[in-house]
């Protein structure tokens, strides 16, 4: 690997910085003490020519090429890290575990904002490139869509980048291999919510009750009918349950409550909609009018469809860094039914951009815990790598020549 030197150099400050993130998670929309940590050291930071905080509570610093002045047209790219955390309970053990009871940053954003906080000191410190560079600190990725209230807001209209980059840590992936692909890859994601309202008691009167917690699972078992009955490729759809809730936690009680909570993801909006239609049906049927049922959707993400031009960019970046051999051909890079807000910035809504992984996985193929987990933890190894990585993408979009002087 050729990570850049003056990154290597200072990578116990950026594993220091992903560790005070790491302890103070924040969940969408709440990330208060995580924007406050960045706008802190931002500001500390020579060469960052301006900070805004958006009403959405996200961050963006300017960052201006040497010799910008006011009526520089040159390109302008934006590099975005997300800022929050998820509701789970940590269980990894660390030193710096998070200080908030029930959680966690357990998909690596504390990681990504080390990176990208590395970079833009980086950045900042050397100026040696012909544009403008936006660093784009984003809330609520995992839940609330801040991408698409960031959009809503004018957030390429306030700050009108060319291309937008990002990237995302894959732990199941070896530490360093990096991968993307042009077009579509990361799935439409639908989530619902069942809430289901009925008569419980005990369980030896299980006559006189709904016994909603059955009920549940035929639901469920009505969902694995229809992935059976309806998808073509599980490959790029898939109707699932990961949680089933009631408001009984005894063995003697039938519950009056439970809930239901999964996704539809798919790459298909035909497909996706024929799951929709049938998902619908299969509740009206299975569920007795005696019961009251609700059915809630939270706000879509779209596919995540990379642009051409920046992926082959992209990958060029990741293969100063990382080396070729771990860069493998877009050809061989599966779509993949993960989802990120990330595709609101894309498109024609949007602008043009690249999402990319980054593996972070033990190198001898052996496996940790994945995103999501309450064992999962950031690999710090990678640090230096992703900070890497984004300061060669800008050195490919606006040109980059003299390295900075960055002390500890």
């Amino acid at each position: 690997m050729t990570t850049v030197m003056a990154l290597e150099l200072v990578k116990e400050e950026l594993t220091q910085w992903r560790h005070v993130l790491h302890s103070m998670p924040e969940l969408a929309f709440n990330e208060h003490r995580t924007r406050g940590f960045l706008y802190h050291k931002l500001r500390k930071f020579y060469g960052i020519d301006q900070i805004t905080e958006t009403k959405s509570g996200g961050l963006v610093a300017v960052i201006h090429g040497a010799g910008f002045d006011a009526g520089n047209t040159g390109r302008k790219i934006m590099l975005r890290a997300e800022m929050d955390a998820l509701p789970i309970v940590e269980k990894t053990g660390a030193a710096y575990a998070s200080i908030y009871p029930g959680v966690m940053h357990a998909c690596g954003h504390d990681g990504h904002m080390a990176m990208l906080l590395g970079a833009a000191r980086y950045l900042g410190a050397s100026k040696d490139f012909g544009g403008t560079v936006y660093v784009l600190f984003q809330p609520a990725e995992e839940k609330g869509g801040g991408a698409k209230k960031m959009m809503d807001e004018g957030l390429f209209r306030d700050f009108p980048a060319d291309a937008i980059y990002g990237l995302h840590n894959f732990p199941l992936m070896p530490l360093g291999m990096m991968a993307t692909r042009p077009g579509d890859w990361l799935a439409a994601v639908e989530a619902f919510e069942i809430t289901l309202n009925g008569v419980g008691g005990h369980i030896s009167r299980l006559s006189a009750s709904e016994n909603l917690p059955e009920l549940a699972a035929e639901i469920v078992t009505g969902l694995k009918d229809i992935r059976k009955k309806y998808i073509v490729d599980p490959a790029e759809t898939l109707i699932a349950v990961p949680s089933i809730e009631t408001s009984s936690h005894a063995s003697n009680v039938i519950a009056k409550s439970a809930v239901i909570r999964g996704t539809i993801r798919s790459f298909d909006k035909a497909q996706h909609h024929v799951l929709k239609v049938h998902f619908k049906a299969a509740i009206e049927r299975i569920v007795p009018s005696t019961v009251n049922v609700s059915i809630n959707f939270e706000m879509p993400y779209p596919v995540l469809s990379n642009t051409a031009r920046e992926t082959n960019l992209a990958m060029a970046a990741a293969r100063e860094v990382v080396g070729t051999q771990a860069v493998p051909p877009s050809t061989m890079v599966p779509k993949l039914l993960g989802s990120e807000d990330f595709a609101f910035y894309l498109g024609k809504n949007g602008t043009a951009g690249n999402f990319i992984g980054l593996g972070t996985g033990p190198q001898d193929g052996s496996k940790v815990p994945d995103l999501h987990d309450e064992r999962y933890d950031f690999n710090d190894a990678a640090l230096a790598i992703g900070a890497s990585y984004f300061v060669k993408v800008v050195e490919k979009e606006l040109g980059m020549t003299r390295p900075p002087i960055m002390s500890k």
